[in-house]
Order: structure tokens, then C-alpha cells, then sequence
């Protein structure tokens, strides 16, 4: 059993961590409960809150075809030997065709 140490050392015994030399002030651990107690139903809410706006699967029907469109054109154009790492510009999309 290692009470009262936490994390003891091996140079000496007063560099060890307790359990009284590791813990936060009294106040410190009162303002983190609030703090905690306000910002985890916040946080509960986000997430019920994005599941519920991103629940349905997206399906090729539901894009947009020009979307659809301007994607082709992209991965067109970076197969055929564009730059990855540059975006595409409005001219590669105007130039092939696409909306802008």
C-alpha cells in the first residue's frame, strides 16, 4: 500500500507526491464543481443537439447536383496531374465547365 503517497520517489522521500501535496485548495476545487456542474449539461446538449441535426444518412440523391458536379470536376483535376495540395481555383472550375 502506498497511502499516502500518490507517486513516490526514488532520490527522496520528501520529493514524493501525497495525497495532501497534491490536491487543489478547497476553493479551487468549489469553483471547478461549478464550473464542471454548469459545463457538462451544456455539453450533453451539444451532443444530443448535432446527433439530432446529422440522424438521417446522406444519400447521392440528396446532393445537389451541381455539387455533385463541381466535385467530378475537382477530382478530375487532380487526377490528371493537379496540384493536391493547392486549392482549386474558380478558373479550373469555370474553364471545365462548371459553376463558379
Amino acid at each position: 500500500a502506498l497511502y499516502p503517497n500518490l507517486v513516490p520517489s526514488t532520490l527522496n522521500k520528501q520529493w514524493s507526491l501525497t495525497i495532501y501535496n497534491a490536491c487543489s485548495t478547497p476553493y479551487t476545487l468549489k469553483i471547478m464543481t461549478w464550473v464542471t456542474g454548469f459545463v457538462a449539461p451544456l455539453t450533453v446538449v451539444y451532443q444530443a443537439w448535432t446527433y439530432w441535426v446529422f440522424r438521417q444518412r446522406i444519400s447521392a440523391e440528396r446532393i445537389p447536383p451541381r455539387i455533385v458536379t463541381r466535385l467530378r470536376i475537382v477530382q478530375c483535376h487532380r487526377h490528371k496531374g493537379g496540384d493536391r495540395n493547392r486549392p482549386v481555383t474558380a478558373d479550373v472550375l469555370r474553364d471545365a465547365g462548371g459553376e463558379t
